[in-house]
């Protein structure tokens, strides 16, 4: 999919722009998913699947979707699109004015843009910008530390992105970002419900969510990882659809604690015809394939694990795929820590965190013992209001990186810490830190990418508007079981009401297993030997390691990883971190290999040699 555009609207330009001339175009056909409707010198373009259709053609059916989208933005303008419920990006193009509508979740297709024009990829609105690419060091510093740049800055200083749930106005007087999902809409009414009506409209809308996605499929694919999510997805699939289902799951070899038998056990029990991919080290070939899905440098512990499932059902041609991604976050995650983090606050002892945070960010506490245990545990409470720093550390940013001083990315730097009690300061991390940048920057980005780039219709069963709109006012007992003190020991029960939904359905021994979760061990992408020294060398000669990375500090980096994280070690969490920082390091290097040095292959072997 190639979406180009200008935003000098004043010089009556059509929308389009051909990614390899730079010239403009009267009509390119996008995608299958592409509708356009114009009327009164105004152009809508829609990209992307709406489930609620029927709330917003006033019982129209016969008007295509761009033309309903059309006529509710005439009545109310960019605010019409919070009715959305779906995955979408959609493109207003008037005489005087650009708007460009991102979903609530970023499902729908992103938009790259710079002063003058907008690009649904970075491939594209680099080639047409004429931009000189110049790294951006904040984004570059956020994405190591945490995996990921959050828009709309990106790795490159000039090109910005438009952020999920967002509207992009540019007109003559500027450009301006709209946020239509802020923390006061968030926040509003609590439902007066008890337990049992809860459950019971809970599941009303789960079905109706799948039902919306699934409309018309004669074959319902559906991702299975042997947890509440994807088990509660295909148990209330067959309650609602007899049809066939194909079941898919993702394991690792070698790996002691896999899923795969709970997965296998919930395909035989709902009827589905199930198959298996196991990835090993191998599957880091596709490496360079994942990055071009993204434009950018990305990285977090499931989505190998994620592209590997996308690229195993991609032949399949399955009319939708369901999977549970957003689930956890949704409900609010990290209860644990949150509880913790506000005991200790309450208590006062905070400043002994912080002094124990500042002396251990050395050498000392970056080995595989029980001092790198309790700093990781340490900083995970501390720092609970920013993302989880599974990338570099302030110690290894110092020794390994020469980006000098550098702000905090922005958008971390303004999400607001003060709060009255446990279950506002709960609603704060769940709005700022498991939805604006878990849900959209992190989970849903990267299935959403994934899939788009492989073709895959992959629809969420769990952040459904209607969901949404009804368990963000659902009392915090009801989302998450037990006082701050109960939680802070660990006997709290997170996404409360979905397990009092699933359990029941489910077999026990799904049930009555302590979960894993989603990622990949890290670790088994770099078992090879001689390739891992291969990787270390090409990190090391690269452009980007020669730019912004101090050699003897890298050198001291892949000994420490040679010594400490390729053995059976003291703790899975090392070396799943070390592997994480690895990993970050050869994205990088094969990022700018692709998008700046221009280099084509599409294998990480071929850029080894």
């Amino acid at each position: 999919m190639k979406i180009t555009g200008t935003f000098d609207v004043t010089l009556d330009l059509a929308p389009f722009l051909s990614a390899e001339t730079g010239k403009l175009k009267t009509k390119q056909v996008l995608s299958p998913d592409y509708e356009e409707y114009s009327k009164n010198g105004i152009s809508l373009l829609f990209y992307g699947r709406i489930y609620n259709r029927g709330e917003l053609d006033g019982g129209n059916s016969n008007k295509s979707m761009a033309e309903v989208l059309y006529d509710n933005f005439i009545k109310d303008s960019f605010h019409s699109f919070k009715n959305i419920n779906g995955k979408a990006t959609v493109i207003v193009i008037g005489p005087d004015s650009t708007t460009i509508f991102r979903d609530h979740w970023g499902e729908g297709p992103s938009i790259f843009y710079t002063d003058k024009m907008f690009a649904g990829d970075m491939d594209t609105i680099l080639k047409i910008s004429g931009i000189s690419p110049q790294i951006d060091k904040v984004s570059l510093n956020s994405f190591l530390r945490y995996g990921f740049i959050p828009a709309p800055l990106t790795i490159v200083r000039g090109i910005n992105k438009v952020p999920a749930g967002y509207v992009l106005i540019s007109s003559k007087d500027g450009k301006k970002l709209v946020n239509l999902y802020d923390y006061a809409e968030f926040k509003g009414e609590t439902l007066k419900i008890d337990m049992e009506d809860a459950v019971e409209e809970y599941g009303r809308l789960l079905k109706q969510s799948i039902r919306r996605r699934i409309e018309g499929a004669s074959t319902v694919g559906a991702l299975l990882s042997g947890g509440y999510d994807s088990g509660g997805n295909i148990a209330v699939l067959r309650e609602v659809y007899d049809g066939d289902v194909k079941s898919y799951s993702i394991g690792f070899r070698d790996n002691p604690f896999s899923e795969l038998p709970y997965a296998a056990l919930m395909a035989e029990k709902f009827n589905s015809e199930h198959s298996e991919y196991l990835m090993d080290d191998k599957d880091l070939e596709t490496l360079p394939q994942a990055i071009k899905a993204f434009g950018e440098p990305f990285s977090e512990s499931g989505f190998m694990l994620n592209n590997a499932a996308m690229r195993f059902v991609k032949d399949e041609s399955l009319p939708v795929v369901i999977g549970g991604d957003g689930n956890d976050q949704m409900m609010g995650t990290t209860g644990k820590e949150l509880a913790l983090h506000f005991l200790i606050k309450k208590k006062g002892l905070t400043f002994v965190q912080k002094l124990f945070a500042s002396l251990s960010d050395n050498a000392f506490f970056d080995k595989d013992n029980v001092a790198f245990k309790v700093r990781f545990h340490n900083n995970k409470i501390l720092n609970v209001m920013r993302p989880d720093n599974f990338g570099f550390n302030g110690h290894l940013m110092r020794t390994v990186f020469n980006l000098g001083k550098v702000d905090e990315h922005p958008v971390f730097a303004s999400i607001p810490e003060k709060y009255n009690d446990f279950e506002d300061f709960h609603d704060l991390h769940n709005f700022y830190l498991d939805i604006r940048h878990s849900i959209n920057e992190v989970i849903l980005n990267k299935a959403s990418r994934l899939s788009a780039f492989y073709g895959v219709n992959l629809a969420f069963t769990y952040i459904d508007k209607d969901i949404y709109d009804f368990v963000k006012k659902l009392p915090l007992e009801i989302r998450l079981k037990g006082n701050v003190d109960e939680v802070a020991k660990g006997k709290g029960v997170t996404k409360y009401i979905h397990k009092v939904y699933t359990k029941p359905k489910l077999p026990k021994e799904v049930t009555e297993r302590k979960k894993q979760g989603g990622f990949s061990p890290l670790a088994i992408f770099f078992a090879d030997g001689q390739k891992r020294k291969k990787i270390y060398d090409y990190i090391a000669a690269s452009a980007f390691a020669k730019s912004f990375v101090k050699e003897r500090g890298l050198q001291s980096f892949f000994a420490s990883y040679e010594k400490n994280a390729t053995g059976r070690g003291y703790w899975f969490w090392y070396k799943q971190l070390k592997s994480n920082q690895l990993i970050n390091l050869l994205i990088m290097a094969l990022w700018w290999d692709i998008y700046i040095e221009k280099k084509t292959y599409n294998s990480v072997s071929e850029f080894l040699k």
